[in-house]
């Protein structure tokens, strides 16, 4: 898996370049090497840009809504990547549970605390279980 995720990495990486050749970064020497939760605000970026960003050839874990798991080729390759799948809305222990594990086993979890997209007219507070994850996590 870890293979494919690099190939997968570079090539994005590279149309990246061409297609949105000025996308500056600040701030990388914070990121931390082992385990993280990194929060996105959903109103401006989408888990890939966050991650080629990051230019961070390891696999990050990312939480998505569970329902994103039926789209056709997406939801498969999500599944490769071992993205965690939430049900929003109800309180999914088994999610909490894997991403905690994630963490413990010194990988990235990238998730998006509002756990919905919000635009500059829509405020969306942000939800606790990233903070409660990474407590749980130590």
């Amino acid at each position: 898996m870890k293979f494919w995720y690099r190939v997968c990495f570079v090539l994005v990486r590279v149309g990246l370049f061409f297609w949105h050749p000025v996308l500056r970064v600040q701030g990388l020497e914070n990121l931390t090497k082992g385990a993280a939760v990194l929060c996105g605000n959903h109103s401006s970026a989408d888990p890939l840009w966050i991650i080629l960003a990051l230019r961070q050839p390891e696999l990050f874990r990312i939480m998505a809504k569970s329902e994103l798991r039926r789209a056709p080729f997406i939801g498969w390759v999500m599944e490769k990547f071992r993205v965690i799948f939430v049900h929003r809305g109800e309180h999914d222990t088994q999610a909490v549970e894997e991403c905690v594990r994630a963490l413990k086993s010194g990988e990235k979890l990238l998730l998006f605390p509002e756990g919905t997209r919000c635009n500059g007219n829509k405020h969306v507070r942000a939800k606790t279980g990233a903070v409660r994850m990474a407590a749980a996590a130590g």
